[in-house]
C-alpha cells in the first residue's frame, strides 16, 4: 500500500511539473500596447523601460465588477511622489503623500486617492467598518498567499504549491526511511523496506528535478511535439 501511495504522488508530483514548464516562452508585450487582460500581460511581461499599468478595473460590488481588469504596457509618465490627489496617475508610487492608490472605476481613467477601491466601495454603501472582504484586485488573499482569480494564474498558483508539496512528501519520506533503517535491529523486513522507500523517495525527488530536462528531450528532441521548442 504505501508503495502505491508514494507512485501516485511521485507520478502526479512529475505530470504537474512537466505540464508547468511545458509551455513554450511568450514573448514579451510591446509598448505601448493595446488593453489587454491584466492576467496575460501579467505572464508576458512589459518591454524595458515599460510597466504594466491598470487602465480599467470595475469596483467591488459595483458596475463592471464581474468584468476583468484591463492592463496596458506604457512608459513611465511620473517620478515617484509627484502626483496629487485626483490627477491621472500610472501606479502607487506615482502618487504624492497622504495618497496611496491608484485606481479608477470601469472606464475611468485612474487617478491617485486616499483610500483603496475597496474602501471606497464600502462608504458608497454605508459601511464604516474594514472590508472583510479576502478579494483583492484579481486575487484572493489567503493565508498561503493571493491566489488568482483567473483561470491561467489560478493554474499556476496551484502548481508551484504541487510541486513543493511533492519534494517536501518525498523530503519527509526520505528521513522516515532512514529511521526505519537505522532502527531496524536486523531485522530484514524491515530493513529492506526501509531500503525500498528510500530508494523509491530519492528515485521520485529525482524524476521532480529532472522531468523538465527528460520532457526537453522526449517531447522536443525525440517526438518533436508543437509548442515545446
Amino acid at each position: 500500500m504505501r508503495k502505491i501511495l508514494l507512485s501516485i504522488i511521485t507520478i502526479t508530483a512529475l505530470v504537474s511539473f512537466m505540464s508547468f514548464f511545458s509551455r513554450p516562452a511568450k514573448a514579451q508585450v510591446s509598448c505601448p500596447s493595446s488593453e489587454m487582460n491584466c492576467s496575460e500581460i501579467n505572464y508576458r511581461g512589459c518591454q524595458s523601460p515599460c510597466i504594466n499599468v491598470v487602465t480599467r478595473q470595475g469596483l467591488p460590488g459595483g458596475r463592471g465588477a464581474a468584468i476583468p481588469a484591463q492592463c496596458q504596457c506604457q512608459e513611465p509618465a511620473h517620478s515617484p511622489g509627484s502626483v496629487q490627489i485626483g490627477q491621472p496617475c500610472q501606479r502607487a508610487d506615482d502618487c504624492a503623500p497622504p495618497g496611496k492608490y491608484c485606481w479608477g472605476g470601469y472606464g475611468e481613467a485612474p487617478v491617485c486617492h486616499e483610500i483603496s477601491a475597496a474602501e471606497a466601495a464600502q462608504q458608497e454603501r454605508g459601511i464604516s467598518k474594514p472590508d472583510a472582504s479576502p478579494l483583492k484586485g484579481n486575487c484572493i488573499d489567503t493565508a498561503i498567499g493571493c491566489i488568482p482569480i483567473e483561470q491561467q494564474g489560478m493554474i499556476e498558483f496551484i502548481l508551484k504549491w504541487a510541486i513543493g508539496i511533492a519534494g517536501g512528501i518525498a523530503f519527509i519520506l526520505i528521513i522516515i526511511a532512514s529511521f526505519q533503517i537505522m532502527t531496524s535491529q536486523g531485522d530484514p523486513k524491515r530493513l529492506q523496506a526501509g531500503k525500498e522507500l528510500l530508494s523509491s523517495a530519492i528515485m521520485g525527488l529525482i524524476l521532480l528535478i529532472f522531468s523538465v530536462f527528460i520532457l526537453r528531450v522526449i517531447g522536443v528532441s525525440i517526438l518533436k511535439i508543437p509548442g515545446l521548442s
